[in-house]
Formats: C-alpha cells, structure tokens, sequence
C-alpha cells in the first residue's frame, strides 16, 4: 500500500460526520508541521475546526488547494473495500482529496514555497470554516476539491432553497377535501418538477429541482392538519440568478395551480459562477489531458470568485450523501501524480 492510499485511509478513518473535525484537524496539523509547515488552526467551537497550512512567507502564497473535511451527518459509519475502491463517508464528498495531498509534500525533498493548504469545516451546512479561513488565503490559483471525477470544472450551478406552507381545512381524514393543506402541497410539488424553471442555459443546461423534505397531519393519521410544509432546492442555471427571477417563476407556478392559501420565503441563495477563462484550468487540461465541465452543487467556489480557481477532485459526484460513497484507488494515485507535477510546474519561480 503506497503512501497515498495510507494516507486516504487514515483521514476516512477520522468520523466527521455532522462535524468533529477538531481531532483530524490535530492529526493533519501534526502532519504537516513535522515537515516544515507553518499553520493556523481556527476553532469554531463544538469540536469544530479548520486550518491553513503554508510554506514560505504567508504573503506571497500562490497555489491554494482547499478541501472541506465535514461529511453529511445522516449517513452510516461505514468502512470497507470493495473490489479497487475505498468506500467510508467523505470518500467521495469529499475529505479523501487530502490524503493525496499530504502524500506528495510528504515524500517532497524540496517543497517550494507559496503553497497553501486549506482544510475547512462545516461546508455541509453554515459554511462557517471557509467563511473563517477565507481571509487568509491569498494565493490567487486556487483548487477547489469537490467530486467531479478528475474532470476540470470552471463554474457551479447557483443554489437555492425554497420553504413553502400551505393553508387548508384542518378536518376528520375520512372527510378531507382537495382544499386540505396536504392536497394543495401535492399539487403544487407537481407543478414545480413538472412545469417549473424550464428555462435553459447553454453552458449549465437545465435546472435540477429536488423535493427535500415536507411535513403535515398528525402521528395517528385521524385528522388532516390545516398546514403543510415542504421545501425544495434548485439547481439553477443563470436564467435564475437574481432573486427576483425565483420569485416571478413561484408567483407564476402558485397563479397557475390557482390555489389561494399558499406562501413561500426563498431561506437559502446563491448566484452560479462561471470562470471560463481560467489559466489554471487551461493548464491542467492541457498538462494532465483532462475533461472540463461543470460542477452541479454547491462548493466553496462561491468564495473564490475574484480568484483563478476550478473545482476538481476524485469519486462521482452522483455517490455524494449516500451510504456507498466509494473512491478508485487508481484515482488517489493520479491525484497524488497531477497534485505534485502542479506544485513543481506553478511554483518553481
């Protein structure tokens, strides 16, 4: 087992699940210094933290390579191998990129300066680690690790979250009408997967509505409550990257359905970026023969817009949030090649 792999190994093992990043971040910290790196760590309370890591004079960073090492807390602590892939929490989305990473400028003799590691907490719910770390990476190229399955992508879809209640006849289940507050709720999460942001894009396509989660009624099914509740995200091209935008397509979908007795509040909101004229992209296409895309789903890309940066990592981002998230080994071992080919090739002035 090369040092790649023990190193992937070793950060999947640390369970970050929902948080507790606290003891990985020790362990990364431990890592690094041994070898000559200074580092910052924030804590942010609750057993939660980020750090940075540099070489050289921490104003002249150059090359960012940013991972965040929280994982979604609903999923299993699971651990196996199956055939050629690692598979535990985080081994696609996406704590696994570090341990590449730390193999290369492990086995480095020499590590040039104005490297930077940033590993950031929480990017799975409030963002607070990058919002943190944020102010300290300089470093104009930066690499934003996500799953897109060592492709190269230049830009992310903008994000939002709507919350939606119904208002209806709160009445006995056997007397429910098609005014009831479920009823409308049904109907209306029809209208929008069916006939909703339709509009395309032509370098993000189509939008992509899930239906997240909705609440009505009561535990012992006898009675139908007077409200429903559900929300929704979508994954929006940039037809819709403005507020008002999300708000005519709503108004419209709500006068369509004619329904009165329905409100809505956009909760969470953010614009797609778009980098298409990326000089670190262009160069890791052309050195590493790597595919572009785009990238469907929220990263901290949204935090380095003024910056060179593109988003690329192992695994198939379709495995994200799931109880099977599972990483090719041969992919930890072209990560580790293209992680150290980029550090010598950018940072070698």
């Amino acid at each position: 087992m090369n040092l790649a792999e023990q190193y992937t190994r070793k950060i999947l093992s640390f369970d970050t699940r929902g948080g507790n990043e606290l003891p990985l971040v020790h362990y990364i910290d431990k890592e690094l210094s041994e070898i000559g790196f200074q580092t910052k760590i924030l804590e942010h309370g609750d057993n939660r933290a980020s750090i940075i890591a540099w070489t050289g004079n921490f104003n002249k960073q150059k090359l960012c390579f940013n991972c965040h090492m929280d994982v979604v807390p609903y999923v299993e602590n699971y651990n196996f191998d199956k055939d050629d892939y690692i598979c535990a929490p985080g081994a696609v989305d996406t704590k696994k990129d570090i341990g590449p990473q730390l193999a290369v400028v492990k086995e480095m003799k020499d590590i040039p300066d104005g490297l930077v590691l940033a590993y950031d907490a929480d990017e799975e719910y409030k963002n607070i680690g990058i919002k943190a770390l944020h102010k300290y990476i300089t470093a104009q190229q930066v690499v934003i690790n996500e799953p897109t399955n060592m492709q190269v992508h230049l830009g992310a879809n903008g994000w939002t979250q709507v919350d939606v209640k119904t208002h209806g006849e709160q009445c006995h289940s056997n007397n429910s009408s098609e005014l009831n507050a479920p009823e409308k709720l049904i109907h209306l999460m029809n209208k929008i997967k069916n006939e909703g942001f339709k509009a395309e894009d032509e370098i993000f396509g189509k939008s992509k509505i899930a239906m997240q989660h909705f609440t009505t009624g009561t535990k012992e099914h006898i009675r139908v409550e007077e409200t429903a509740n559900f929300f929704f995200t979508i994954a929006h091209n940039r037809n819709y990257d403005t507020r008002e935008a999300i708000n005519k397509e709503m108004d419209r979908l709500i006068l369509e359905l004619g329904y009165e007795g329905i409100d809505y509040e956009i909760t969470d909101y953010d614009t797609s970026v778009y980098n298409p004229n990326s000089k670190l992209g262009e160069y890791m296409m052309k050195r590493f023969n790597l595919q572009k895309g785009i990238f469907f789903g929220w990263c901290n890309s949204h935090m380095f817009k003024d910056r060179d940066y593109v988003i690329f990592g192992m695994g198939d981002p379709l495995l994200c949030h799931t109880n099977y998230e599972c990483v090719p080994k041969i992919q930890i071992d072209q990560s580790k090649e293209i992680y150290e080919k980029m550090i010598l090739d950018l940072l070698k002035e």
